[in-house]
């Protein structure tokens, strides 16, 4: 930060933090943005991140003279979507935000679900999410059961941008890295190649699964299954039986199929953090030796402090930490000067999904005599011209985003090259980043080589040359 006097971030319900004393502005827009603050996955390094974005573009909007501010206020979604849906009810009906920045994929599909029931009497408004990764997200062909959540999943009117990756990309990165080992993925020698999918039954566990199947089946050489077992979403950590589950998660009985198929050669748990987190200790405890893959969930450094030791050779992989460029790193520098610490996987994304909405918001009031007119649905046009072929590119900093701001100010184009990396999204309302494997080795992500994924490529994700 280039000042040390914090701006105003409005916080509502369980959040905390902020200034009591913003400096006046004539036309403040109002953004929501959920966080786990309590209950699964919490952290307060998220919230971090939007209150850093909110402070970066105020500064840069004071520095360019221009009368706009915005003031980011952040509720607790408890990683869940109960919690999530009664937060956004207020940051959207109460609180009156312009847009909304969402976690995890039960809290989005929840939120984007206000855009498509007819019934309700809130305003249509643009959804950012940064924890999002159900392959159903975005999805023209997703079906349930539910025509509103349905269409909410299809979003077919692009009110939803994710600024994440897509679940089935993350598993066929997985899928390859189980495929490495043995011989052509089987390790126990039995000839065959079995992976078993440990899911928490919801959105995020469903599409795991679901993603997982379509990979082995597009990859696999070997005679090959997938084996799924769920548990509740809402399984408490600390009571649930984590040992049944795993006796039948490692046996040779194929729930799904109700065959006996075989040992598992890789198992892969797409269970939130804390759960994860209870699963890998189970495991541990359990002295099971097949070799344990998990969701970018279990990619937390909190995690690592909780569990210690028993996560090592777990392996998985995600988004980079914060893109491996100088946006990326601007970000780092500045979140650790502000917060002390490194960021927490996610943040870049938590940032980049506030300053998507932040900008765009800049574009669609940029033609209106009086900023504080510009609606939901104008901000929502104006999200791909964030990233405009050809424009300034603007990376998290003071000074590049007071360029970008007066920029904008003349009716220039900018690109936005955020922390997490470009948000070139597209038509879908999707971005294609990078995804690293990672292995924990003495207590540490270790990130190890990088894939491209995208539906352009003919197996959807192939190792980075670089």
């Amino acid at each position: 930060m280039r000042r040390s006097a914090m701006l105003g971030l409005g916080l509502m319900m369980n959040a905390c933090g902020g200034s009591d004393n913003p400096p006046p502005a004539t036309h403040t827009i109002p953004i929501g943005a959920l966080a786990a603050l309590t209950g699964n996955g919490a952290t307060l390094d998220h919230q971090r991140a939007l209150q850093l974005a909110q402070n970066h573009m105020n500064q840069a909007l004071e520095d360019a003279s221009s009368p706009i501010r915005f003031n980011v206020i952040v509720a607790d979604s408890q990683g869940a979507a109960a919690a999530a849906t009664a937060a956004a009810t207020q940051l959207i009906g109460t609180q009156g935000v312009k847009g909304i920045v969402t976690d995890i994929s039960g809290d989005t599909v929840a939120v984007n679900m206000f855009n498509y029931n007819s019934a309700s009497t809130m305003p249509k408004v643009p959804v950012t999410c940064y924890a999002c990764s159900s392959a159903f997200i975005n999805d023209p062909a997703a079906t349930d059961a539910d025509p509103i959540k349905q269409a909410a999943l299809r979003d077919d009117e692009k009110w939803l941008y994710r600024v994440f990756f897509n679940a089935k990309y993350e598993t066929m990165v997985q899928t390859q890295m189980a495929l490495r080992k043995g011989t052509n993925g089987d390790v126990n020698g039995d000839g065959k190649f079995k992976m078993t999918v440990y899911a928490q039954n919801d959105a995020f566990g469903q599409s795991v699964a679901s993603s997982i199947t379509s990979a082995v089946n597009m990859l696999a050489t070997l005679p090959h299954s997938v084996e799924t077992i769920t548990l509740p979403a809402n399984a408490d950590p600390n009571s649930y039986n984590w040992g049944a589950d795993l006796a039948k998660v490692t046996d040779d009985y194929n729930e799904t199929t109700m065959t006996t198929d075989g040992k598992p050669d890789a198992i892969v748990v797409a269970v939130l953090s804390s759960g994860a987190t209870a699963t890998v200790q189970a495991y541990r405890d359990g002295e099971y030796m097949i070799p344990l893959e998990a969701s970018t969930a279990f990619r937390r450094d909190y995690i690592l402090r909780s569990v210690g030791a028993a996560a090592n050779g777990v392996e998985g992989d995600s988004n980079y930490r914060y893109a491996k460029n100088d946006a990326g790193t601007a970000f780092a520098t500045a979140f650790q000067n502000a917060a002390g610490n490194i960021p927490e996987q996610l943040s870049s994304g938590a940032y980049d999904s506030a300053m998507v909405l932040m900008l765009a918001s800049l574009v669609a009031a940029h033609p209106l005599a009086n900023p504080d007119d510009v609606t939901p649905m104008q901000i929502r046009d104006a999200v791909p011209q964030v990233s405009a072929t050809g424009g300034l590119r603007t990376i998290p900093t003071v000074e590049s985003l007071t360029a970008a701001v007066r920029a904008i100010a003349a009716g220039q184009p900018v690109h936005y090259d955020g922390a997490s990396g470009a948000c070139d999204f597209d038509s879908a309302g999707n971005l294609f980043p990078q995804l690293v494997h990672w292995k924990v080795e003495n207590q540490q992500f270790v990130e190890l080589e990088a894939y491209d994924c995208s539906d352009t490529n003919a197996t959807l994700c192939s190792v980075a040359a670089n």
